[in-house]
């Protein structure tokens, strides 16, 4: 027993010291507006991190009502969604009415692995039934200075927004 308590000591202890990477913190600001021409149908959405090559690393969000339809999200289909390479689960939910939200990401990929400091891309796509289509991906270097940028769009949502935010 006491072997135990040593060694989850040592653990504890060993953590605690390191260099603390998982406190990092970033905000994911994502606006749908508001449409009121035609049938209106709640978009689909998903958010996902990927690397410089595209190469998925995490998927942030994914909100749909049906899971057939999330092929409509031609993207994060083809890359992601078909292969189940990243799981959804605690990230998928229902479908957004127009609005503002915000979403939070530590600085991992989807095994909870801190992403070195380097160059990747935020991305989103978003689908609406009797709709249009948007996909984005904000290009961005996770490095230890601030970080606030955003990229606008005329279609199914207004902004996406990426905030570095200060422990």
């Amino acid at each position: 027993m006491k072997n135990i308590t040593r060694y989850l000591y040592l653990i504890a202890t060993s953590l605690s010291f390191s260099p603390n990477v998982l406190s990092e913190k970033y905000n994911i600001d994502v606006s749908l507006p508001e449409i009121n021409h035609g049938k209106y149908e709640r978009p689909y959405v998903a958010v996902w991190l990927a690397g410089e090559k595209n190469t998925p690393l995490r998927v942030l969000a994914l909100w749909h009502e049906n899971p057939r339809w999330i092929k409509d999200l031609k993207h994060y289909w083809r890359r992601i969604g078909r292969k189940s390479l990243l799981a959804v689960d605690g990230i998928s939910g229902a479908t957004r009415k127009a609005g503002n939200y915000q979403l939070s990401w530590d600085g991992s990929d989807q095994a909870g692995t801190p992403l070195d400091i380097g160059h990747y891309k935020l991305c989103i796509e978003v689908s609406r039934e009797h709709g249009a289509h948007s996909a984005k991906c904000l290009s961005f270097t996770k490095s230890e200075a601030d970080l606030d940028i955003s990229i606008a769009s005329d279609g199914e949502f207004k902004q996406l927004r990426l905030r570095k935010v200060s422990p």
